[in-house]
């Protein structure tokens, strides 16, 4: 426990300051060469972005593609609309508009000849 208590951290700033003083005076700095520089970045551009060719496609198929969509999605919804008034009257439950009473027709005895 006095171990902890005695435990100070060791401030790095000073010792940096002398390792970066001792490789500044023992390491020469290196200015590149302009046409190193230059020639560089071209390579990196054209790597970056090569050239791009066009394709161009014809485009008479995009109106069937269209017409084939809408009419694909209409029939998908009026399916899914048959299935859901099927689904509600096998429930016994009546899809009608708002406001109309449905009545059921009452048997009488003389109908039930």
């Amino acid at each position: 426990m006095e171990k902890l208590l005695k435990y100070k951290p060791k401030h790095y700033g000073d010792e940096m300051v002398s390792i970066e003083s001792i490789l500044n005076a023992a390491l020469i700095p290196v200015v590149p060469r302009p046409e190193f520089v230059g020639s560089l970045q071209r390579k990196v551009m054209a790597f970056s972005f090569p050239d791009v060719t066009i394709v161009e496609k014809k485009p008479s198929n995009h109106l069937i593609v269209l017409v084939v969509s809408v009419l694909s999605a209409t029939l998908l919804l009026g399916v899914w609309v048959r299935l859901l008034i099927g689904l509600g009257k096998a429930i016994g439950t009546r899809v009608e508009g708002k406001g109309k009473e449905h009545k059921r027709p009452e048997l009488s005895a003389q109908t039930m000849v």
